[in-house]
Formats: C-alpha cells, sequence, structure tokens
C-alpha cells in the first residue's frame, strides 16, 4: 500500500513484545482448548486417519499407492503423518490404529500450535521488520483469536494454517539481507505441504530483485538463482523416501497432478462468482454456453469453444490479476507492500478460481495483518476479509452468499488498485482513522477490556459453533470406512452413488445406506455425541426369488456383538434395527453366511445385500 507518513522511530522494547506475545498466545490456546474433541470435520479427518494408518502399515514410501483414500496432498504433508506415526504412543494410543476420535485432539493440538507460530511471527517478525508495540500485539491478538481462524483450525481441523505459517516465515526471512536464503527453503517446504500457497512463489525473486537495489544485475541474477537450487534441493530432500522407493511418479500423479484434472463440481461452497452464477453440482468441463454460441458464428473461435472450461476461464482471470499484483510490486517495492500483494494474490486465488472451499479465505487474514503491521489501514480491509470467511464457513450457499460475494469483489479490486494505483484511491473513514493512528493510541487499559470482551464472546460462541457442525442424523454413506474385510473382492460401494441404482427392499427405496457382499466386516469409528444406530437390513428385492443365498447381519460394537438376524432371504421382510451404543467407539456391520446354503448371488452382485438408510443418531 501507499507509505505512510514518516513517524519518528520509536526505541526497541523487546520486553514488552515478548510478555504481550506471551499473553496472547496463552489466551488463544485457553480458547482452543476445550475445542479440541468437539468434533471436527468427519470426512476430513476420515481421510487423515486413513492416511496414518496407511503409512504405518505400508510405510511412507506407499501411502500413494497403498491407501483406499486418495491421498490427495502432497509430500510434506504425507511426512507430518509419519511422524505422528512415530510418536503415537506419546497420545495413548497404538501406533497405525487412529480413528476419527483418537486422532482429533493430538491433531488440533498441533494445529493450535500452527497457529501459535504464525501469532509469533505476526508480533516478533512484525516487530522486526519496524512495527509499532501496539500494532504488533493487535495483530498477533486478530489472528489467534479471531472467529474464523478458530472455526477453520479449532473447531473444524483443517491445515491451511501450516503452509501458510511457512510462506509467512519465508517472507519476513526475506526481508532480512542475511537470512534471506532460508525464505527458499521455508517456501519449498510449504509448497509442498499444500499447493495453494504456489501462486505466491513469484513473490520470491520479485522480492529478491527489487527490495535489494543497491545490488548489480548480477548479484540479483546469483540471489535468484541460488534461492531456487535452494528451493529445489529442498524439494528433493522430501522426495527422496519416495525416489529410492521408485513411488515418486505416483506421489507426484496423486498428491500434485491430480489437482489439475477435471472435477465434478464448479464450487465447493465458497463465497466466489462460480457459486452465485452457477448450480453449485454445474461440471466445470461444461462448455460456458456463450463461447458455445460465439462458436457457432465466428469460425476461429470454434477450436476455443471445444476447448475451453471454466477451470481454464478462472486460470486465465487469476493469472491476470496477479500479473497486475505482480507489476504493482515491482514498481512499488516494500515490505509492507510484499505482503499486501501476497495478501491481494491470496483474495484472488480464493475469489477467481473454481473447485475452492471455503476455508481458503484464511490465508489472507495473516497476511493482511502482517501487512497492517507496517501500513495500519490494512487492519480494515482485514476486518471485512475476516468477516466474510468466518461468514462463510458458517453459512455456505445461504442467502447471504450474494451479498458477500459483492463485498469481497470490492475488497479485490480496492486491493489491485491499491498495487497499481495507490494515489487515485479514495481513503474510507476508517483507514484514514488508522493511517493517523487514532484507534492505536488509545489507552493500554481499553485494549485490556477489549480483549476479555473478545475472549467472553469467542469461547461460548466457538463452543456453540462446534455443536452444530455434526448433524443430528449422519448416515453410513458419509462415513469413511476403517476396516474391510471380505474373502472375495468386491468394492465397498454407497447406495447414494450415481452409477449405483436405487436397491428396494420389501418394496421400499433404499435412498441411503450400504450395500456390501457376503462373508464381509466394513467397520467404523463413531463420531463422539451420536447414541443410537438405526437401519432397515434385507436382500434387494431385484434378486430373483430363486437365487440360492441365506444370509446373516451382524452388528457389533468395540469388538462385541450385540445383534444378530435370523437367516434371511430373498424377499424376507426387511428388519428394523435400533442398538444403543453406549459411548461406543467403533462399530462392525457384517453380512455372515449361515451355513445353510454356501452360494453367492449368480451375478455377484455385491449391491444386493442392503444396510438401507443405515446411520447413528443423536438424543434430540
Amino acid at each position: 500500500m501507499q507509505a505512510p507518513p514518516a513517524i519518528a522511530e520509536e526505541p526497541k522494547d523487546w520486553r514488552g513484545v515478548v510478555i504481550g506475545c506471551i499473553i496472547i498466545c496463552i489466551l488463544g490456546v485457553a480458547v482452543r482448548y476445550p475445542l479440541l474433541t468437539r468434533g471436527a470435520h468427519i470426512s476430513d479427518t476420515g481421510f487423515f486417519v486413513n492416511w496414518a494408518n496407511t503409512i504405518h502399515q505400508y510405510g511412507l514410501t506407499n501411502v500413494y499407492n497403498k491407501s483406499s483414500m486418495s491421498p490427495n496432498y502432497p509430500v510434506g504433508f504425507m511426512h507430518i503423518f509419519y511422524v505422528f506415526d512415530k510418536c503415537a504412543s506419546l497420545f495413548g494410543e497404538p501406533a497405525g490404529y487412529w480413528t476419527e476420535q483418537t486422532i482429533e485432539k493430538p491433531f488440533k493440538v498441533f494445529l493450535c500450535a500452527g497457529d501459535v507460530v504464525i501469532t509469533i511471527c505476526l508480533i516478533i517478525g512484525g516487530y522486526r521488520l519496524g512495527g509499532s508495540v501496539r500494532s504488533t500485539l493487535l495483530s498477533g491478538s486478530c489472528y489467534i483469536l479471531n472467529p474464523a481462524v478458530i472455526m477453520i483450525t479449532g473447531v473444524w481441523g483443517q491445515t491451511n494454517a501450516i503452509a501458510i505459517g511457512l510462506i509467512i516465515a519465508a517472507l519476513i526471512f526475506l526481508c532480512s539481507p542475511r537470512y534471506w536464503a532460508v525464505a527458499y527453503v521455508l517456501a519449498a517446504l510449504g509448497c509442498n505441504t499444500k499447493l495453494q500457497v504456489v501462486p505466491l512463489l513469484p513473490l520470491l525473486p520479485i522480492a529478491t530483485i527489487f527490495l535489494n537495489p543497491q545490488h548489480d544485475r548480477k548479484e540479483h541474477f546469483k540471489a535468484v538463482s541460488l534461492g531456487a537450487i535452494l528451493f529445489l534441493v529442498t524439494t528433493v530432500i522430501l522426495f527422496s523416501p519416495f525416489l529410492l522407493k521408485g513411488t515418486a511418479g505416483q506421489a507426484i500423479s496423486t498428491g500434485y497432478l491430480s489437482h489439475f484434472e477435471t472435477d465434478p463440481a464448479l464450487n465447493r461452497n465458497a463465497w466466489n462468482p462460480w457459486l452465485v452464477c452457477m448450480p453449485p453440482e454445474q461440471h466445470i468441463s461444461t462448455i460456458p454456453p456463450v463461447l458455445v454460441q460465439l462458436g457457432r458464428r465466428v469460425s476461429w473461435l470454434a477450436p476455443i469453444a471445444d476447448f475451453l472450461t471454466y477451470w481454464h476461464i478462472s486460470i486465465l482471470l487469476f493469472g491476470a490479476v496477479s500479473i497486475m499484483v505482480y507489476i504493482g510490486l515491482t514498481r512499488r517495492p516494500s515490505k509492507g507492500n510484499l505482503f499486501f500483494a501476497a495478501s491481494a494474490i491470496a483474495v484472488a486465488f480464493f475469489f477467481l478460481m473454481t473447485k475452492i472451499h471455503e476455508r481458503y479465505l484464511l490465508d489472507a487474514i495473516p497476511l493482511l495483518l502482517l501487512a497492517a503491521v507496517l501500513d495500519h489501514r490494512a487492519f480494515g480491509l482485514c476486518g471485512i476479509v475476516s468477516m466474510i470467511s468466518a461468514l462463510n464457513v458458517k453459512w455456505a450457499i445461504y442467502l447471504l452468499a450474494p451479498l458477500g460475494v459483492v463485498i469481497l469483489a470490492i475488497v479485490l479490486v480496492r486491493m489491485i488498485l491499491v498495487m497499481l494505483a495507490p494515489e487515485a484511491i479514495v481513503e474510507w473513514p476508517w483507514e484514514m482513522a488508522l493511517r493517523r493512528k487514532r484507534l492505536l493510541d488509545m489507552p493500554t487499559a481499553t485494549y485490556i477490556i477489549a480483549g476479555v470482551v473478545c475472549l467472553v464472546f469467542t469461547c461460548p460462541w466457538a463452543l456453540w459453533f462446534s455443536n452444530i457442525t455434526q448433524p443430528n442424523v449422519l448416515y453410513f454413506d458419509e462415513l469413511p470406512i476403517q476396516n474391510y474385510n471380505s474373502n472375495i473382492y468386491c468394492p465397498f460401494r454407497p447406495i447414494n452413488e450415481p452409477n449405483n441404482p436405487i436397491l428396494v427392499v420389501e418394496g421400499k427405496k433404499a435412498q441411503r445406506g450400504l450395500a456390501i457382499p457376503t462373508k464381509t466386516v466394513a467397520g467404523f469409528s463413531i463420531p463422539s455425541g451420536y447414541n443410537t444406530f438405526c437401519a432397515t437390513v434385507g436382500i434387494s428385492d431385484q434378486v430373483p426369488n430363486d437365487t440360492a443365498i441365506t444370509v446373516k447381519f451382524m452388528v457389533a460394537l468395540d469388538n462385541r456383538e450385540v445383534f444378530r438376524t435370523e437367516v434371511v432371504r430373498p424377499h424376507s421382510p426387511g428388519i428394523d434395527i435400533s442398538i444403543p451404543l453406549k459411548q461406543a467407539k467403533t462399530i462392525d456391520l457384517v453380512v455372515i453366511d449361515p451355513g445353510e446354503e454356501n452360494q453367492q448371488p449368480n451375478t455377484r452382485d455385491c449391491r444386493c445385500l442392503v444396510w438401507m438408510n443405515a446411520r447413528i443418531e443423536k438424543d434430540f
């Protein structure tokens, strides 16, 4: 942003900064502690559990080709789970047998530590960059006590803070003439942990060149080349176990290139134009209707209309905005503009790209706060972005979405103009007050009272939010399977998959549930807070009456049998099941051969044995 008026440099007060940093971090941990076991997002923790257990059973180098749930995260993230497996005894759990319940607390502790590290970077790093004591402490407080951050890391259990924390540290080191080389190592670690920070990479060579104008072109080329070598060497070290075992190709294909494949959704609940303008289920490979019409009328547009997808359009738009931001940084290079440019790219990535989750806006918040340390006007933009992020996580696709998209569009346009033509920007009232430091010159007691009020508000609000993150009824086709044991090869198939026919038991359509073969054990972890297992079991009416198949359905809780049906034959009445869970942690759904007839269905279709509407329920 445009540099604020010069002010007298105040003497360094490292003691006050360190004490304030410790107090703020303690407050942030206190807010997050009650959320450690409040129930994370089931589908996400299910993936994490599967990857951690696969790494224990088959080793780190086989996670990409042995995991039953596609590990579409880079290799750096898998190294984290390797450490988790090695440290399992510290959490009182046997290595290789993680569940959603047992992994939630240690994983959220790790994420909480990530938030603390980012807070330290904002306070200590911001103070080293030239920020005042109050601005750096305010910056750290606005991050670690931010409702959006608490929801995404403390409640949801998401990992965005890991990669963005590494990039923030990299940008801080990049501003130091002595430690700039460390920035490239940290950037390599960040990009190999989560790929959404890759668009920030061009900032490294730009800052290396333009933040050191006293160096000549030869020294710039040498510094950028050395940084690129360090980045490459760090990446090779992360890949080295996979290279030695010959699984690097699978790691690249699954953990990296899979993100560039066509995805069945334009949008994943993010408040951006793709959510408002298109149905969420719209396939991104669909050719835009406007291009189809133009292609029919203009001959040279026909090949483009046949090739271009919404995903390609989003890349073009995001690339254009990124280039404008890079150009703005080269014209007005400064430490404050470096962090503001990074935050503008993070907002543009969230706003313009397809296939974006609502949590990705979190990346812009700490970058804006670091920019605000050097230019206080960025606090206003950070407040707006934080509000949109928190509301987007809470109400993904409801009536507030169009308003959120409009506000975020205004913010993005303003950020682009600030980078390209700051002299043409008319300051908003709060920006003028922040620039003149009116809001930062209040008595210290005012900040203490404001912090206490924020803490009192945030704690119960976050606890309330965690109670509604899990639905009252959770169907098993939404739960990741933890254990699948069958003596015949047949994949586990939820009934609600598009390619599966709607099965019928006793004339009733099975819209939700499970369909598994005989002689099978399907094991699941039970999320906390659920009290009853319910289902209707039977053989699908599509199975002919003369098919020689007899089965029994069995349910086991914590490896202890609690229910078993009589012999079930084709067209037998459906059997309703309702079993109290009694705080059980695991449930096994078993289909066994009673021994009367030992044959399988003639079609060997594993979808004929139905757990219709299999679900777990909370007490209302």
